[in-house]
């Protein structure tokens, strides 16, 4: 969020881009040294990192960083967006599109993990037509998670019967219907969806 902040924020009147390249080299530093995912918990402390990235976050940074490429002209950002698209193909999605929860751990459909304005958005600076599967796939899987009383979407959303799980290990859970903190950002991924590339579906 950080990197996407000091993209979205920076103007002719503030600039923010030595703190996005702070937050970039952050994140390099928990990632290899290199443009990969970044391990999702760190203990700021000691500088232990649990193994494993999260692939909200993976996504989010690909995306920020393709901004950045955009906002200050640098094509250095776009190359390492490309390098960290790359590798989360391989590590934080399955073959057939599904988005895992992260590189090492995919118990259930997390909603508000399905970016679709950024899968299409990935397609576009790649030319890999995988993206357009990821984002017809987990579009698929998420309709059938949402409850259809409430319209609401779970935190995470079992992969085979589409309901409500609670047995994923993860620190977020509970919330009415599985509802809670991580659910509150999928309406946010699909407005964005339908906004920027008109998805149906996202709608």
């Amino acid at each position: 969020y950080g990197m996407m902040i000091m993209v979205y924020m920076s103007s002719t009147q503030a600039d923010h881009q030595s703190e996005f390249d702070k937050l970039w080299a952050y994140w390099k530093k928990y990632a290899g040294g290199s443009a990969a995912g970044m391990n999702w918990h760190v203990n700021n402390k000691n500088g232990n990192a649990d193994n494993g990235s999260a692939s909200d976050a993976d996504i989010d940074a690909a995306f920020a960083l393709i901004m950045a490429s955009k906002q200050w002209n640098n094509t250095t950002y776009l190359n390492d967006a490309k390098t960290l698209i790359s590798w989360m193909k391989s590590k934080d999605m399955e073959s057939d599109g599904r988005v895992k929860a992260g590189s090492n751990w995919n118990p259930a459909l997390n909603p508000s993990y399905v970016i679709p304005a950024a899968f299409k958005l990935f397609a576009d600076v790649t030319g890999d037509s995988f993206w357009e599967t990821a984002v017809s796939t987990n579009l698929k899987h998420l309709s059938q998670c949402q409850n259809a009383t409430s319209g609401l979407m779970p935190d995470w959303c079992d992969w085979s019967s589409h309901k409500a799980a609670d047995n994923t290990g993860a620190a977020v859970s509970g919330g009415k219907g599985g509802f809670f903190d991580d659910a509150a950002r999928t309406p946010w991924r699909m407005a964005m969806a339908y906004n920027w590339y008109g998805i149906k579906e996202a709608k």
